[in-house]
């Protein structure tokens, strides 16, 4: 009897661990017409080697809010100069596996060992707000803003840029399914903004 109890309550565990994972596969798949998880479309990408391209002749630090397991950060690592730093902002405390924040960790240190090594990359480990606190350095000629996608934390993040004069304030997933990111957008920039694909941007330069 406690056998049978003790192999339930592992299936029971298991299932708990598992039901994320399944809910954003489902999710996936409603919505594989779009960009989701880090991944970005081809028009996306074009989007971001142009912004990438502009911030290379601008003075200061790229900023990537949101590393999640790389992706991102070495396609703007591929497109910058050398010599201009890129800081990847990761807390590793999301991603659609339901990987521990621990592995999460060393998978994106893993994929990021080429630009931070050879790129000028780096990651802060901690929240976008923990880096607000933390940073003094030059001005950032971009920011990118990929992390929560709730409108407190996309708004903040943009205030915070807007703050610092940050001439190109960029971000991923304007689109329905993020309903969070086009709210706090279009209430900080109204209509001076572009979006291509799902990727937005300001220029205040």
């Amino acid at each position: 009897m406690l056998r049978m109890l003790s192999k339930e309550l592992k299936i029971i565990m298991m299932y708990r661990k598992l039901r994320p994972v399944v809910k954003n596969h489902i999710f996936f798949l409603e919505n594989s017409n779009q960009s989701v998880w880090g991944s970005i479309s081809e028009e996306d990408e074009k989007a971001i080697i142009e912004l990438t391209t502009k911030a290379g002749f601008l003075p200061g630090p790229i900023l990537e809010i949101g590393a999640l397991f790389g992706f991102t950060t070495q396609l703007i690592a591929t497109y910058k100069p050398t010599e201009k730093k890129l800081i990847a902002i990761e807390n590793y405390s999301w991603n659609p596996f339901g990987i521990p924040p621990g592995d999460h960790r060393m998978i994106a240190r893993r994929v990021l060992r080429y630009v931070i090594s050879h790129c000028n990359a780096s990651i802060f480990d901690g929240s976008s707000q923990d880096f607000h606190v933390a940073y003094k350095g030059e001005k950032p000629s971009m920011v990118f803003i990929d992390a929560e996608h709730t409108y407190d934390r996309v708004k903040q993040d943009i205030d915070w840029a807007r703050q610092l004069g940050i001439p190109i304030i960029a971000g991923h997933d304007y689109c329905d399914t993020h309903p969070g990111v086009v709210s706090a957008v279009d209430n900080s920039f109204q209509n001076n903004k572009k979006v291509v694909g799902s990727v937005w941007w300001h220029e205040g330069l």
